[in-house]
């Protein structure tokens, strides 16, 4: 799925995400697929491969299972992350 705008993911989605702007993963969403975006908020779910431009903010009942490159990671305490991580160009 690709689009320009902001986008907020509240269920289940199986695909491969991009976006030019943010992404939202709502606290009650799996995401089993790929994401590509300039900002990804991560309040629920993801099951694979994230590449964001700018920052992914993990936050604090959120689970990421997967490989992420961006420039910049924030977590909050409580959050779950499994996967190898590539920070910077």
């Amino acid at each position: 799925m690709q689009s320009e705008n902001d986008l907020k993911l509240l269920k289940i989605g199986r695909h491969f995400w991009e976006k030019k702007n943010k992404i939202i993963i709502g606290e009650n969403s799996l995401v089993k697929g790929n994401i590509k975006a300039e900002i990804l908020d991560v309040f629920g779910q993801i099951i694979g491969n994230i590449i964001v431009n700018k920052t992914v903010y993990i936050r604090s009942h959120a689970r990421v299972k997967g490989d992420i490159q961006s420039q910049e990671l924030l977590t909050e305490t409580g959050s779950v992350f499994n996967g190898k991580l590539k920070i910077g160009q």
